[in-house]
């Protein structure tokens, strides 16, 4: 299980199904878990530690309008309480790269751990998501210089 500190999404299942010699070296107690495998190697070996989906774009979610932005705050709320949320509602959070499907749960990928970081609010959403676009302006500026 990936730690909910990391900046980067985690998929155990679909790491140690795309990575057969990991299997095979966590089967015989090489590594307690794909995920030890990822963080102590597999990211230097330029291994993809999940599925690729739908990235987060700040600029998008800042875009919507209030009601889908609450829409939003509310099911987050919920998953972090750990209740259930309406499927539709988890298809609109992964499309948006906030969550994705792990073992059929939706999980939070590293910009929705980013977005709830603090209180879940609709105007502590849009400040982290402006500042996650400050910060990609920031590195797009340090590239082209």
């Amino acid at each position: 299980m990936q730690p909910e500190d990391t900046d980067f999404d985690f998929d155990e299942t679909w790491y140690l199904s795309k990575h057969p010699d990991v299997k095979r070296a966590v089967d015989v107690g090489m590594f307690v878990s794909g995920f030890a495998h990822y963080r102590d190697f597999g990211r230097a070996e330029g291994r993809i530690p999940a599925p690729p989906g739908p990235v987060f774009s700040p600029r998008h979610f800042c875009s919507l309008a209030y009601d889908q932005q609450s829409t939003i705050s509310w099911a987050l709320m919920d998953l972090r309480a750990g209740r259930s949320i309406a499927s539709g509602i988890v298809e609109n959070l992964r499309q948006l790269g906030i969550v994705r499907i792990s073992e059929g749960q939706p999980r939070l990928t590293a910009a929705g751990r980013k977005l709830t970081v603090n209180d879940i609010t609709v105007g502590r959403l849009v400040t982290a998501a402006r500042s996650m676009m400050n910060v990609e302006a920031t590195k797009e500026y340090a590239e082209g210089s």
